[in-house]
């Protein structure tokens, strides 16, 4: 039996950082390597299928390999057009849809490992990365957008074993008593096997200093009662997390949390709210008393509230513009035969659109098949306008390390000027490599996509 030893750290320990100054600003950690990387790509060309599943066009695709792990993507997009891959041992970003790419990398040897990443209001960029190779290390990345610098530093807290953390950015006015506040958020990382119960928290966005759990702090706190959010908010369309994290940024500052962890569980599940200059997470109910029914949630820079959920072969979409009052609610199908396994989605208040990318398995083949459900979300209920089949769909893989080929969880980006980005998988792509959508056309030279009915 291979043996891992884990040193854990006390609760509170700052490793020595390296500040500096550049123009008149204070900078933590060390200054990360960024060179330049190639990558194998390719130009592919697969159907769009409209919402009765009959083929109406193509779409092409640049598909790169390389830039996550031999399991993973895990994307994230800037409101100036950058996408970022975090998926495996370094971060990739690319400011031209893919053609060519920036590693971003720590100073000494990293050997392997995976990454999560997100996007902060202030157009910082957060990213950690788990080495069990090179010695169990757990770094927090940072790009700073006012210094335009990448940082990186070491942590030492976490729990043995921080396989497949997820980071969300919480904005949080105020400041606590005994924590100055650096930044206009703090991040909160969660990550580690067998549970991910153990939350850790960041002020300066690569330390993770507090170690807590939302279930523990809540008890005894009564529940707070109130709609949901309308705030508009520019980026809220960039600081929306992996949907798998479970958390969502609130815009205006605290964040909600759905039960996805084995303590909640053990306390009844629900809801959960973080209330801005706090670090007390309470149960939530909507404004009437009632529970806001599951599934994953995103808030759009409209303030509207995207509530979805996945399984089998459909995919239920929930649209609130007042709070969570009203829902408007559709239900689209994946292509017959398809049975959802992993998925992730993004809604865009900016353009009126979101996208759902879902990892099926399709039972009369034996071969998973990606796809890309594309919404309107401008007007009335979500319309699905259409499908983007990603790859050849002949390959099978699996989730977990008992997988012989593996994929591990879906994840999908939408650009500011509407390009599609998401993960897919097939023979020759044999590992989740990134594609990017480059151009959809109707097999009908005359004829239009679908486009939103008003």
């Amino acid at each position: 039996m291979k043996r891992i030893v884990v040193a854990m750290a006390p609760l509170l320990v700052l490793l020595p950082a390296a500040p500096g100054a550049v123009a008149g600003k204070r900078i933590d950690g060390l200054p990360a390597n960024v060179v330049s990387q190639a990558f194998p790509a390719a130009v592919r060309t697969y159907p769009v299928l409209d919402r009765t599943g009959q083929a109406i066009g193509t779409t092409r695709w640049r598909v790169v390999r390389n830039t996550g792990n031999c399991c993973e993507n895990h994307f994230a997009a800037t409101a100036d057009g950058r996408l970022l891959d975090f998926g495996g041992t370094y971060i990739h970003f690319t400011d031209d849809k893919g053609a060519t790419w920036r590693r971003v990398a720590p100073i000494e040897p990293f050997m392997g490992g995976e990454g999560t990443i997100t996007v902060a209001a202030n157009g910082d960029v957060l990213g950690v990365a788990w080495d069990v190779y090179s010695g169990d290390r757990i770094l927090g990345f940072k790009w700073d957008a006012a210094t335009k610098l990448w940082t990186y530093q070491n942590n030492v807290l976490h729990t043995p074993f921080y396989d497949r953390e997820w980071v969300a950015v919480v904005e949080r006015p105020g400041i606590l008593p005994g924590r100055p506040m650096k930044n206009p958020y703090m991040s909160i990382l969660k990550g580690g096997w067998p549970s991910k119960d153990v939350w850790s928290y960041s002020f300066d966005g690569v330390h993770y200093t507090l170690a807590t759990n939302k279930r523990a702090t809540g008890v005894g706190q009564e529940t707070v009662s109130r709609w949901l959010p309308t705030t508009r908010q520019a980026a809220a369309d960039w600081t929306q997390s992996i949907t798998a994290s479970s958390i969502t940024p609130l815009p205006g500052g605290g964040a909600l949390a759905r039960p996805a962890d084995t303590l909640d569980s053990l306390f009844g599940g629900g809801w959960m709210i973080l209330e801005p200059g706090t670090l007390r997470w309470s149960p939530f109910r909507l404004g009437d008393g009632s529970v806001l029914p599951p599934g994953r949630l995103l808030i759009d820079s409209n303030g509207h509230a995207h509530l979805l959920n996945a399984s089998g072969g459909t995919v239920t979409y929930r649209l609130s513009r007042d709070g969570g009052r009203t829902w408007d609610t559709t239900t689209a199908s994946l292509p017959a035969g398809s049975t959802v396994e992993e998925w992730d989605a993004k809604a865009s208040g900016a353009l009126g659109r979101a996208i759902v990318g879902v990892h099926a398995h399709r039972s009369s083949t034996n071969t998973d098949q990606d796809y890309v459900l594309e919404f309107a979300t401008g007007c009335g209920a979500p319309q699905h306008l259409m499908t983007h089949v990603a790859g050849a769909g002949n390959l099978n893989a699996g989730s977990g390390v008992g997988a012989s080929i593996r994929f591990d969880f879906a994840t999908v980006a939408l650009l500011p000027d509407g390009t599609i980005v998401t993960s897919l998988q097939d023979q020759s792509q044999p590992q989740p490599s990134a594609a990017i959508a480059l151009e959809t056309t109707p097999n009908d030279p005359e004829a239009e996509l679908p486009q939103p009915s008003c």
